[in-house]
């Protein structure tokens, strides 16, 4: 069986000018806009050719409804995604997905973080781990402020 990362792999991945953990409240709230608005229409980059596989991701369960719909979208169909419970750390992101693909034995695993990469490797030997290239939409936080202070 082979594994997939999600956002950076099969479809671009996020990013914005300031840190979560740097922002203020109302960049916070933007950045949650951010998050809804790019979960809803990432640019599909990556399409698995396998008949089965499944998608290890660093995206939290509450992102699950919008997740599905875009992978129906983009008329995906893997065997199983798997959410990460655990807060956006890279550590955190290492452990869970080094975790369930030992869990689940996987030969094949794509990821686009070259960090988090290297550290399956270390984690995961019976795994080839394929480091893909990602595609990264930027987006500034002061451009989404002023819609979120009229919620």
């Amino acid at each position: 069986m082979t594994g997939y990362d999600l956002d950076g792999t099969i479809c671009s991945k996020m990013s914005y000018n300031i840190s979560y953990f740097k922002a203020n409240r109302a960049e916070r709230r933007a950045i949650d806009v951010i998050k809804e608005i790019h979960y809803r229409a990432a640019k599909l980059i990556l399409t698995p050719l396998e008949k089965e596989y499944v998608i290890i991701t660093s995206r939290k369960p509450k992102h699950s409804t919008i997740t599905f719909k875009w992978l129906k979208k983009a008329t995906l169909e893997p065997k199983e995604i798997y959410f990460m419970g655990l807060s956006r750390t890279r550590n955190n992101m290492i452990e869970y997905k080094s975790n369930k693909i030992n869990e689940l034995g996987l030969k094949k695993y794509y990821e686009d973080d070259s960090k988090i990469a290297r550290a399956l490797r270390k984690k995961c030997p019976s795994t080839e781990v394929i480091e893909v290239e990602p595609i990264i939409e930027i987006y500034l936080v002061k451009n989404f402020i002023n819609d979120c202070l009229q919620f």
